[in-house]
């Protein structure tokens, strides 16, 4: 059965580009060899007692710095952080109140902020620069 055009645009109207996973998080991809072989190095070289010990004050200090920067310059946008995870957002709501369902507004700098990373070798999580 082929798609009409009055098809095609009933599909894009209920897309709300917001909501799209297209950080790759899961999906087919999620199992292959070199995902694997990466996180198996990850479990055994990198996530050791040693490095999970330091990564909580480094954590600590990049979210200070980056609330300080978002304070100093009044800017609608959100930083924060569970032990050593920690993230900024480019949102005029919290991710609490994104997930309540508020209309916030941040898409576009999000996706440049994450090219302009990219582009510059540094791969950011799917949280960081999207909804």
């Amino acid at each position: 059965m082929a798609s009409t055009q009055e098809v095609a645009e009933a599909i894009s109207d209920r897309i709300n580009l917001e909501e799209c996973d297209v950080g790759g998080i899961g999906g087919t991809l999620a199992g292959n060899a070199l995902s694997l072989a990466a996180m198996r190095a990850t479990l055994d070289k990198v996530l050791t007692e040693e490095s999970l010990c330091s990564n909580d004050p480094l954590a600590e200090r990049w979210t200070v710095g980056v609330q300080q920067a978002i304070t100093k310059f009044a800017m609608p946008w959100h930083v924060t952080r569970l032990g050593c995870r920690a993230e900024l957002s480019f949102f005029a709501c919290s991710s609490a109140q994104r997930h309540r369902g508020s209309r916030c507004h941040g898409l576009r700098t999000g996706a440049f902020h994450a090219f302009f990373a990219m582009n510059r070798g540094v791969l950011l999580t799917h949280s960081t620069t999207w909804p």
